[in-house]
């Protein structure tokens, strides 16, 4: 039952953060550019962006202004195995550590969601987000939603239903649920 209640609140989760990264449906604003003449000669037109070297992604540690998640390990868990026992597709396992920089309070499910996209091509080449399994390890789930203070670290879990057992996962970071990409690595399916 304990299982089941951690299955159901952390699909919950992933459906309430998806949900809410749709987007309010407003127009971009446009910037305007200069004229011609308003450049001036001795500045390029556009300054390039600087990099906070604080935010990053490097395929094993992703950091932004407010967690640090370190990716400890990922396999592929079969169906019918410990770990995904109750599903039809074999799972993506991911395991991780949370850290809170922040003066926020977060858990390791929000963190994960707010952070990373996981996706998989298919073999149409179209860009396919891979949906949540089952909690992969039953160690995780008393504190699936377990606050983190500032400073502290937390394991976590978390799993996802491959369509195709061949085409790397990709893990997409970005900086916070609707922040700027900061970088994607390729995951081999083992």
């Amino acid at each position: 039952m304990k299982k089941l209640l951690s299955i159901f609140l952390l699909s919950l989760v992933f459906i309430l953060a998806a949900c809410s990264s749709d987007g309010d449906g407003a127009e971009p604003k446009k910037e305007e550019t200069p004229k011609q003449d308003e450049v001036k000669k001795d500045e390029p037109a556009e300054k390039p962006k600087e990099k906070n070297s604080n935010i990053f992604f490097d395929g094993k540690v992703a950091q932004t202004e407010k967690v640090k998640i370190e990716i400890k390990e990922t396999k592929v868990i079969p169906a019918g195995e410990a770990g995904n026992e109750l599903g039809e597709k074999p799972l993506f396992a991911i395991w991780y550590e949370v850290t809170n920089l922040s003066d926020e309070e977060t858990d390791s499910t929000k963190a994960w969601i707010n952070v990373f996209e996981v996706i998989q091509d298919n073999p149409d080449n179209l860009v396919n987000t891979l949906n949540t399994g089952q909690l992969p390890d039953d160690a995780h789930s008393d504190t699936l939603l377990s606050k983190i203070q500032k400073g502290e670290t937390i394991e976590s879990s978390v799993s996802y239903e491959l369509d195709e057992s061949d085409i790397p996962v990709t893990i997409i970071a970005v900086n916070g649920m609707l922040g700027e990409e900061i970088d994607r690595h390729d995951f081999e399916i083992k």
